[in-house]
């Protein structure tokens, strides 16, 4: 007969049952953690989408319209010394109070069209166009609480000016939460009597945090930054660093001191002669070739009796992209003995005024004018011509005229920044004694018997005084003011001029290499400095993509050389894609570099280059298809 135990389970040991509730134990531990840092991370990986979402649909909006803005401007010149070009005040281009809108001013708001929300902030401009008629453009970003969060909304205005304008809206972004902000941090500056809030929008910038409480902001070594800034120029962005899963990416970084929108002005007038022209052709192509592959954008402004600008004429700007070898040829190529041949205009006559004009107020080419970071100025002499009401000229022609003068000076007045500086003078004492010939420096109608020098003049119009900061062979990132005796020295000091914040750069681009200077590679590429660290210690990075096709690094290399490497961070923007060459260069100069390689990477290599004491150097890596 069985034994009807045999069928039953024989169960659980005391032994069995002791690990099974400690496994147990640790499975809900584990679990538990992962819950508590899923809740822990929630508001940050909300604010990291926001502010990448804020980033994305504000790249297509804020940077035009930031370029856009201008003081209020009109094309009649006035020949009284004080605000020529109708630089008044009552115009206001940049507004942050909550209740402003964007017509109301200038022009008037249709019937009917309503305004909801809060106003972050609201730009103006104006253009003129054919008639001549005024025409003012405003913008209002607005935010508008609703049910399912509150939505940032873009008003536009435009019409004539004195009329009732056409308004339009477009939701820039929905369902943003209670913490996200947009904040705008715009300089004061004055000018000749008038109190001018924005010269340009260029000089605006407009930081959103993306929604991460106050509370819960991180540190730096946390997860970085939780803001994104936006300019004129478009965004700054960096990596997110890989030590940190949690927390917003860091997209702020301290832009490049190289960079920007840069003007020089080159007198063209009868005293240079054309044997000394070319000289200055030669120092002029030299100050452009120190600029080739870096982030720089530059205009030639010839003046003589009247300016021009090179390569646009007589109206709007023409900046040539530096980091495009091409456009650099192309510039190079203005610089020719018909552009400046030393004899500009049946007088040849020197107009300060007109030059300062053409560079830096919007002449009525509409959305063209641009506000450079700085301004280059070369002459040998004292400004001869002035542009009377009628917009004809006034003056001799030979003699100084302080009219002229007056008038270059409160167009360049609201500019003028010390530090760094905004305004270099270049003055070369030439064969006619233009810089060191004394001149009578009064108004006209006032009899005070002031003289100065033509160097004195020239440094009040660069620094306001009698002396400025004049170059000492050291001091290139203070000095505002270059003099020269004889033409000798030119092109060593446009140099000098050129490498004063790009000097110790590294600039680097992506392109497909597909013959010439090849294509701009549209995904985001981040670069690793190797080596090389931040103020806050992790690894320098910088970026390019289509739309921001240069990042550059910086060093302090004013006296000795440095060698580097720049690694590119492989990722799936590099899919399909293998290494051609890397190519540097330093203004003209090749430079020799060597390809490194990336541990498990074998379709791509780094780079590793020596930059020379204050070169503006750039290196490219060129890509082609699998």
């Amino acid at each position: 007969m069985s034994d009807p135990r045999t069928g039953r389970d024989r169960g659980m040991t005391l032994v069995e049952l002791l690990v099974t509730v400690t496994l147990l134990g640790l499975v809900a531990t584990v679990i538990s953690a992962a819950l508590v840092v899923t809740f822990r991370t929630t508001d940050s990986t909300e604010g990291r989408l926001t502010l990448a979402r804020s980033e994305q649909s504000f790249t297509t909006w804020m940077p035009a319209d930031l370029a856009s803005v201008n003081l209020e401007v009109s094309t009649t010149p006035v020949d009284d010394g004080t605000d020529p070009y109708g630089l008044v005040s009552g115009f206001v281009p940049v507004d942050t109070s909550a209740t402003a809108q964007p017509c109301g001013t200038g022009i008037s708001c249709p019937p009917g069209f309503s305004f909801e929300g809060d106003n972050q902030v609201v730009l103006r401009w104006r253009t003129v166009a054919a008639g001549p008629t005024t025409m003012e453009t405003a913008v209002s970003y607005r935010l508008v609480p609703g049910a399912d969060g509150s939505e940032l909304v873009r008003y536009e205005c435009s019409g004539a000016l004195g009329s009732q304008a056409t308004c339009s809206s477009i939701v820039v972004l929905r369902n943003l939460g209670t913490d996200w902000s947009m904040t705008t941090s715009s300089p004061d500056f004055e000018g000749e009597g008038v109190e001018y809030e924005n010269v340009a929008g260029q000089q605006v910038s407009v930081t959103i945090n993306g929604g991460l409480g106050a509370s819960e902001e991180l540190s730096a070594a946390e997860g970085g930054q939780d803001t994104v800034t936006l300019t004129a120029g478009g965004v700054s962005m960096g990596a997110i660093s890989s030590s940190a899963p949690t927390g917003s990416p860091s997209f702020v970084r301290e832009p490049s001191r190289c960079g920007g929108p840069i003007v020089i002005m080159v007198d063209d007038s009868n005293s240079i002669g054309t044997a000394a022209m070319g000289t200055v052709r030669t120092s002029v192509r030299a100050f452009i070739e120190e600029f080739r592959g870096t982030p720089v954008q530059l205009q030639v402004v010839e003046f003589g009796t009247w300016a021009q600008v090179l390569g646009n004429g007589t109206t709007g700007n023409g900046y040539y992209d530096m980091s495009e070898s091409s456009e650099v040829d192309a510039v190079k190529a203005q610089i020719n003995s018909t552009n400046l041949s030393g004899n500009s205009g049946s007088a040849g006559g020197t107009n300060w005024e007109h030059a300062w004009y053409r560079a830096l107020v919007n002449d009525g080419k509409p959305g063209d004018q641009v506000t450079p970071d700085t301004v280059v100025f070369f002459t040998d002499g004292v400004p001869t011509y002035y542009v009377n009401s009628s917009g004809n000229l006034g003056g001799s022609g030979s003699s100084f005229t302080y009219t002229n003068w007056a008038e270059a000076e409160a167009v360049a007045a609201p500019f003028r920044r010390a530090t760094p500086p905004s305004i270099i003078g270049v003055g070369v004492n030439g064969p006619d004694n233009g810089l060191n010939n004394t001149q009578y420096f009064d108004p006209p109608g006032n009899y005070n018997a002031t003289y100065k020098t033509g160097r004195q003049i020239l440094a009040q119009l660069v620094d306001g005084t009698d002396s400025g900061v004049q170059y000492n062979g050291s001091n290139a990132e203070q000095a505002n003011l270059y003099l020269l005796d004889g033409f000798g020295g030119l092109t060593e000091a446009l140099k000098t001029v050129a490498l004063k914040d790009c000097g110790g750069t590294l600039t680097i681009r992506t392109r497909i290499d597909s013959g010439g200077d090849g294509q701009k590679f549209q995904p985001e590429v981040v670069y690793e400095n190797v080596g090389e660290t931040s103020e806050g210690g992790a690894t320098r990075t910088v970026a390019t993509s289509g739309s921001f096709p240069t990042g550059t690094f910086d060093f302090e290399l004013a006296s000795s050389s440095v060698t580097t490497e720049v690694v590119p961070q492989i990722s799936s923007a590099l899919a399909g894609y293998r290494l051609s060459r890397w190519e540097c260069r330093a203004g003209p100069t090749t430079l020799a570099a060597s390809e490194t390689d990336i541990e498990g990477v074998a379709d791509f290599k780094g780079v590793e280059v020596t930059l020379g004491a204050n070169q503006a150097a750039s290196c490219t890596m060129w890509v082609v298809p699998k």
